[in-house]
């Protein structure tokens, strides 16, 4: 942890993003900016923990909704209207 705070001042102080590291428990239910992050100098560790896979595979199953409206995926439904009736 010490390094990745580290890492992060560095940054920082280069005027770039003061992330020193992530660590990605899994990634094939959904890949986020993984590329983006290393393009400003972020570590970024992918663990592909087993445990996480079959974690979120659960949940996906059973909360398919929530996890499509989470990823910003609509099936058969509209988006929440957040605006506040503007």
């Amino acid at each position: 942890m010490a390094v990745a705070i580290e890492q992060a001042r560095i940054g920082r102080d280069e005027g770039g993003v003061p992330i020193g590291a992530v660590v990605v428990a899994e990634n094939e239910t959904f890949i986020g900016a993984e590329e983006l992050l290393r393009v400003y100098g972020v570590e970024v560790v992918v663990r592909r923990s087993q445990e996480c896979i079959d974690l979120m595979a659960e949940f996906i199953a059973s909360h398919p909704h929530v996890w499509h409206e989470d990823i910003g995926e609509f099936h058969d439904a509209t988006p929440t209207d957040l605006s506040g009736g503007a």
